[in-house]
């Protein structure tokens, strides 16, 4: 028995529908702006904290355990407001700016040396400088991990529904600057 291409096609599930092999797999989370910023700023704060034990670890000669890194919190959570603070500032948390590789690589690479400056020039809530590699190291693993996560972000995680598509007719003088 043989049926015709629309019944075929009606008995597809939806992700055989939308599967199409011109266009580039997407991972899509469905959730709310509020959840996308929440992420946003979990990730950020993990990151951020990876690449500061690493560095304080790397070039300080930090013993890590359960117990120094509780008796030492206080590093921790100074890099993590000041990276709320700037990061509040020059508006990463924005899911719809977060959107744009372009546009936040910018906006967090600045909010991120601000951060990391403020946070080596601050002497007593944060480790003791034994070696300058551990300010180049600090700075240079906090602007891999974040803008590479930002870049991940905004590539494969971003919502589509901030994309938008225009047309613009006639005045192409003006049509430029729009876009």
């Amino acid at each position: 028995m043989t049926t015709s291409g629309a019944t075929q096609t009606a008995k597809r599930t939806p992700a055989e529908q939308t599967f199409s092999p011109t266009k580039p797999l997407r991972w899509r989370l469905h959730i709310s702006p509020a959840e996308r910023k929440l992420l946003l700023i979990v990730v950020d704060l993990l990151l951020l904290n990876t690449a500061l034990l690493v560095a304080v670890w790397r070039w300080n000669e930090f013993d890590v355990s359960l117990l120094t890194l509780a008796a030492y919190s206080k590093w921790f959570i100074t890099i993590s407001f000041l990276w709320l603070l700037f990061g509040a500032v020059f508006d990463v948390f924005n899911p719809i700016r977060a959107a744009s590789a372009t546009n936040i690589i910018l906006n967090a690479g600045i909010a991120l040396l601000l951060t990391d400056a403020i946070y080596v020039a601050t002497p007593w809530l944060t480790p003791k400088i034994l070696a300058r590699n551990y300010v180049f190291g600090l700075i240079a693993i906090s602007l891999l991990l974040l803008i590479g996560w930002r870049v991940f972000y905004a590539k494969w995680v971003a919502q589509p529904a901030f994309h938008r598509r225009a047309l613009l007719l006639g005045a192409w003088r003006y049509s430029t600057d729009l876009v």
